[in-house]
């Protein structure tokens, strides 16, 4: 790593569990039971209040309280109706409870008036409260003598609108009401003795009761949010943020591509390299993370790999027609000859950058036959920052002065030399014009008797001449939204003491950034979908009657994938004859007893509206069925379309435990799909004439042609078709073409607002004495505030940066208890990372400010 102090990294940690997060309650067996929690003050002298919770009473018992506090209770009265109650006054909610039926009841209070709702209807009631609620007294109880189960309780200082209940649905930091929620209590936390306040300000002492899992409240189910991805989008598009992995609790990376041959290529080859007599330096000369290599006998070796590739082709493995090498280097010892960095197949196919002879202290380039010599300007003892940029063009003349400055230039510490500068051409005339032949599985060495170090290695399959410096000086970053990021095929960033050559631009280097995303977070998992990208058609390809061995080389791929993630998902599109479906069932068949039986991992497959009927003798084989209802056809984003899909697949017989319905976060025109974003980015839709009841839209820059869309309140009806018919869950394609989860017109947040990934942190004690500091609070439709929060894995301070449209600067200080600062640092847009190691042990203060706003929160670092 260089040295600076911010980078994104990727952390390799495996996921908390593959298993969705279960929903609990709070079990009263015998009605003696109750929780216990400190009184909620922030109702005294308040004229609002709104009190949430789900109740299964299994015996009915008079005179429970369910929430009980001397300024607002709720209990059940001789009847089995409800009553709410502050001080000497009372109000009755004319509801007869029934044993053994879940009903989720809301309580409104405003100013004396009680309104209630049973399931969010509303109940007939008589009686008031007092005006303002008194000062509280006493400790707050839930669940005395009540015999059954409660969830979900929320107790807000706002008298809450209906549409505001999410009486369906848990709650995350981006609901519209969250500054007025003061208590939340999930009930899930099972490894927490016990029970854990959402806010962090109500934690309760558990007596008597226990935690059950809830596997028959139909309408408050937590269920499956699928999301489609894949890695070069997560490179290069930074509305793909940490956030949007926290709202969809299986994420499917469309990047295991079948080939011609039937063999899986990741979309992202892993490079990483074999090291001998290499050894990792912590810190040297201002750098972190470093490869020490010790001379004769000291190496790198990536055994194979796709290197540099044009990743717009159309089976994202094209070649390019330039390309790059970028590292930090430290010459300790000159040994003439020694490989910075080689890839040889033979004399007309290779791309060799060694150390010349002492005397000249050159750098020798050699890319297929045609040799770039650069003298005395790389010497020992010093970091330099050394670049390689080709540009080959077949025929030309070495010879020309104007060949040799297109053809290779070789930059040193941010300045380039050229045939015209100091760069001198020798060898063969050039015979191509791309890197076709470091395409092949040719070793990589690095550092092949090189004594010294190097730090962060790039390898792209494009020009990076004009990025040198901020290559140089911030490393590669992810989710930036720079484009050309897509192009970088291998990354040795020597940061992993125990893999120095681990590869981090690779399909395992990349999704353990993902997976950081998800650290101290429970019920989620990542899983690859599997694509076609040959030349032919997969029918043809893997055919069940000619395509056997292909099949068998598919098999022997997916099981090497499948010990990378969490499933697969096969997104083979698509099939209409009798044949194709004889090709896809023997398909689906193989995978599920060869490579998923026995792993305990998470097997889908992913239909269309107007291609599902698979053999129905498969679905106990798969664990669900991720539909897709959308495509470039305007027709495909009306609600009749999506509920006439619901349908037909219900009739064809689908299990609906097994079917998650979809939308499309994109944009079409009948005939083409652009992404959702598209709508704010090009088509000239603004906060200004935003309306979330649309679903299609026109203007001068759709040059007056009608484009379709799923808009906010669309996806949200969407979604409620699946929990009304009780379905597994949804999905949505994809990640990549949403607006930023900050934004109230992300896609993926209104359906988080129906269905929830709850995609929950892991929680195992609680001070229950009372815990002061709340969630973060992001109001409605503004801007996030920071978030800083220190990862107990790694003991490093994670800061979240929301985007801000004025470009504001933001600017991280840390400061000792006493004033002192220690570190004063620019922060970007999305995720940074604070290195511990930079600040010492003990309490720090750390300000994060901007024009616009100032964040502080104190921490302690082990």
């Amino acid at each position: 790593m260089k040295k600076l102090f911010f980078i994104v990294i990727s952390l390799i940690c495996s996921l908390s569990t593959f298993s969705q997060t279960t929903n609990y309650a709070l079990q009263n067996t015998n009605g003696a039971g109750y929780v216990m929690v400190s009184g909620i003050s922030e109702l005294n002298q308040s004229q609002y209040a709104t009190l949430q919770l789900w109740i299964k009473p299994t015996t009915l018992s008079a005179g429970a309280e369910l929430i009980g506090q001397d300024n607002l209770s709720v209990w059940v009265n001789s009847d089995f109706t409800l009553s709410v109650k502050s001080g000497s006054q009372s109000a009755k909610i004319n509801y007869t409870l029934t044993a053994n039926n879940w009903v989720q009841l809301t309580v409104v209070y405003s100013q004396g008036t009680v309104t209630a709702f049973i399931n969010n209807v509303s109940q007939t009631v008589s009686g008031s409260l007092p005006a303002v609620l008194p000062n509280v007294t006493t400790n707050m109880t839930i669940g005395s003598g009540f015999i059954g189960q409660i969830d979900e309780i929320r107790i807000w200082n706002k008298a809450l609108a209906q549409t505001d209940f999410y009486w369906r649905n848990t709650l995350n930091k981006y609901n519209p009401n969250i500054a007025s929620l003061v208590a939340y209590w999930k009930c899930d936390q099972e490894q927490c003795a016990n029970l854990v306040d959402y806010q962090f300000n109500h934690h309760g002492i558990i007596n008597g009761m226990t935690k059950v899992a809830v596997t028959d409240n139909a309408n408050f189910r937590y269920r499956i949010v699928t999301g489609y991805t894949n890695f070069m989008r997560f490179t290069d598009r930074p509305n793909i943020n940490r956030d949007m992995f926290l709202m969809t609790n299986d994420v499917v990376l469309l990047s295991a591509a079948v080939q011609d041959d039937g063999s899986i290529l990741p979309e992202l080859s892993d490079n990483s390299a074999v090291a001998t007599n290499v050894n990792y330096l912590a810190t040297f000369q201002g750098h972190n993370g470093v490869m020490n290599f010790t001379g004769t006998g000291s190496q790198m070796v990536a055994a194979d790999g796709h290197t540099l590739f044009d990743a717009t082709a159309a089976n994202g493995y094209g070649a390019p027609i330039n390309a790059t090498v970028e590292l930090w280097i430290y010459v300790d010892t000159w040994n003439p000859g020694a490989v910075i960095i080689s890839k040889n197949q033979d004399a007309a196919n290779c791309l060799t950058v060694t150390l010349g002879p002492v005397a000249d202290s050159s750098i020798v380039v050699n890319f297929c036959g045609t040799v770039a010599t650069l003298k005395h300007h790389l010497t020992a003892g010093k970091w330099h920052y050394l670049g390689v940029y080709l540009r080959p063009v077949a025929g030309t003349d070495i010879t020309s002065v104007r060949a040799s400055y297109n053809l290779i230039t070789i930059g040193v510490d941010y300045t380039e030399y050229t045939g015209l500068t100091g760069v001198t051409l020798s060898g063969t005339t050039p015979t191509t014009k791309s890197t076709v032949p470091l395409m092949s599985t040719t070793p990589i060495y690095i550092g092949q008797n090189f004594a010294g170090k190097m730090d962060e290695i790039m390898l792209w399959g494009s020009l990076r001449n004009g990025a040198a410096q901020n290559d140089a000086e911030k490393g590669y970053q992810w989710n930036v939204g720079d484009w050309s990021n897509i192009f970088l095929c291998s990354y040795w960033k020597g940061d992993d003491p125990t893999n120095i050559g681990k590869d981090s631009q690779s399909m395992p280097g990349i999704m353990g950034v993902m997976k950081n995303y998800y650290a101290n977070h429970r019920g989620s998992k990542i899983r690859m979908g599997i694509v076609y990208h040959g030349a032919s058609t997969w029918q043809t390809v893997l055919s069940s009657v000619t395509g056997k061995a292909n099949v068998d080389r598919m098999i022997a791929g997916l099981k090497t994938i499948l010990s990378t993630c969490d499933g697969l998902d096969l997104d083979l599109e698509w099939s209409y004859s009798s044949s194709d479906y004889a090709t896809y069932n023997n398909i689906v068949s193989r995978i599920a007893n060869e490579v998923m039986a026995g792993t305990g991992k998470t097997f889908t497959t992913s239909l269309h509206y107007v291609s599902y009927s698979i053999d129905k003798t498969l679905f106990p084989k798969i664990d669900y069925f991720t539909f897709q209802i959308y495509g470039p056809q305007t027709a495909t984003y009306t609600y009749q379309y999506y509920t006439d899909a619901y349908n037909a697949f219900v009739a064809y017989g689908f299990p609906t435990n097994k079917i998650l319905l979809s939308y499309g976060v994109l944009l079409v025109d009948g005939t083409t799909e652009y992404g959702y974003k598209d709508l704010f980015e090009k088509y000239g839709m603004t906060d200004t004439n935003y309306d979330p009841n649309l679903n299609t839209w026109s203007s001068t820059q759709t040059g007056g042609v009608s484009l379709y869309f799923n808009g906010v309140n669309q996806v949200k009806t969407k979604q409620n078709v699946i929990v009304d018919n009780d379905l597994k869950g949804t999905m949505y394609f994809d990640m990549a073409n949403d607006q930023k989860m900050s934004d109230y017109k992300s896609l993926i947040r209104a359906q988080n607002e129906i269905i929830s990934a709850n995609v929950d942190t892991l929680i195992t004690s609680v001070n229950v004495s009372g815990i002061t500091t709340s969630i973060p609070i992001i109001p409605n439709g503004s801007k996030d505030l920071a978030t800083i929060y220190v990862n107990s894995i790694t003991n490093e301070v994670e800061i979240s940066i929301a985007d801000s449209k004025e470009n504001e600067p933001v600017i991280c200080q840390v400061f000792t208890p006493i004033g002192i600062l220690i570190k004063e640092v620019p922060l970007h847009t999305g995720e940074n990372i604070l290195y511990s190691n930079e600040l010492g042990k003990g309490l720090v203060l750390i300000k994060i400010s901007s024009r616009s706003f100032c964040s502080t929160k104190k921490i302690l670092l082990n």
